[in-house]
């Protein structure tokens, strides 16, 4: 094939490959037209992932607390979307914590912070763990009460709302 048929048939490939277009004028091709090259969407890329690994992530504290078989553990699991999950005694103090990714206007993420006071009344002193100077801006307390125990039911509430309030 002489080199004019063999520069002829490669236009006629690059004109049906790039559809007509210059492979310069490819929008992630050469670098010859008005769109970006490959290397460039890569940095953009790897500049925004570096930006969300620093920007510091939103994070609130709940605590549950209430009488010892009022239903934390319970609500706290189905919150969190683990149904198959058994609820067992709390013994004291439990933590968990949910993610959940910022909508598509912000990057970055949200945490939350669970955390259940177990064995009712007995471990209050347990909540200035929890509740300190740092976390008591973005806590939120949640009081379960049994309402099947109505002899302990105001007795709990003063004990834990009392505790709480002097936070």
């Amino acid at each position: 094939m002489s080199k004019k048929n063999q520069a002829n048939d490669d236009k006629k490939h690059d004109d049906d490959f790039y559809g007509g277009r210059k492979r310069e004028e490819t929008d992630l091709g050469g670098g010859g037209g008005g769109g970006k090259s490959l290397w460039d969407a890569a940095r953009e890329i790897a500049a925004s992932r570096e930006k969300a690994e620093t920007l510091p992530t939103e994070s609130n504290t709940i605590l549950f607390v209430g009488s010892q078989t009022g239903g934390k553990t319970t609500m706290i699991l189905r919150y969190l979307e683990r149904t198959n999950e058994a609820a067992k005694p709390t013994i004291a103090l439990d933590y968990n914590y949910a993610k959940k990714p910022k909508t598509i206007d912000t990057i970055g993420k949200d945490i939350g912070h669970i955390w259940e006071l177990g064995d009712g009344t007995s471990l209050t002193k347990l909540i200035d763990v929890v509740l300190t100077a740092e976390t008591i801006g973005n806590a939120s307390v949640v009081l379960v009460l049994d309402l099947s125990q109505p002899q302990e039911l105001w007795n709990t509430y003063q004990i834990l709302y009392d505790t709480i309030a002097k936070r």
